[in-house]
């Protein structure tokens, strides 16, 4: 069994699930690309054990970092602030903010459509003057805060399909020609992921 560790080897480029074969087919920890670790998802062969690529042959840099995802929660979260209200909020008449309208229709349309992504519910994001706001998080990854959603089931819908992409990414980038068009124009800040002190 390989070790959970950080390694940097050379970019060998795109494989197959086809190709996977010998010695790396019955390994307790296969070393494959993230092109190839998106697909074995989709075939349901991905294992917790398989070590990923970073990014796929497409980086600039001849080396990528390699960590196990053994042992590591990558998932995406959603993280939805439920004190948010829109410029016109009426206490007396909504009788819920427009962030718990919003983290409503989020979980539910997570719930419906199965995906993998985690939500969670917080006060305050601290951007109120851009209500309604949400993250997109994952340990390792570039992590995103957009806002000025409108709760509706549009916006919903955008920010989970944006949180699937973020979350079958290996760095967190998603390509621009792939966002939901639900979600451009929305995004206030990315931040780089932490390095890993352990």
């Amino acid at each position: 069994m390989l070790p959970t560790m950080l390694l940097l080897i050379p970019v060998l480029g795109q494989s197959s699930a086809a190709n996977l074969s010998g010695p790396w087919a019955s390994s307790p920890s296969r070393i494959i690309t993230h092109c190839l670790y998106r697909n074995l998802i989709r075939a349901n062969w991905a294992t917790s054990s398989d070590i990923i690529l970073g990014t796929c042959n497409r980086d600039k840099n001849p080396f990528v970092l390699l960590q196990s995802a053994k042992g590591h929660d990558m998932s995406t979260t959603i993280t939805i602030c439920d004190t948010c209200k829109i410029e016109g909020w009426d206490a007396e008449t909504a009788g819920i903010t427009d962030g718990e309208a919003l983290a409503a229709m989020i979980e539910a349309e997570v719930v419906a459509t199965g995906v993998a992504v985690k939500t969670r519910r917080f006060s305050c994001l601290m951007g109120c003057n851009r209500a309604c706001n949400i993250t997109i998080q994952a340990a390792g990854k570039l992590n995103y805060t957009l806002g000025e959603f409108t709760p509706d089931a549009e916006a919903a819908k955008g920010i989970v399909e944006y949180a699937v992409l973020h979350d079958n990414s290996a760095t967190g980038q998603v390509p621009y020609r792939e966002w939901p068009q639900s979600i451009k124009g929305h995004f206030t800040t990315r931040h780089p992921p932490l390095e890993n002190t352990e």
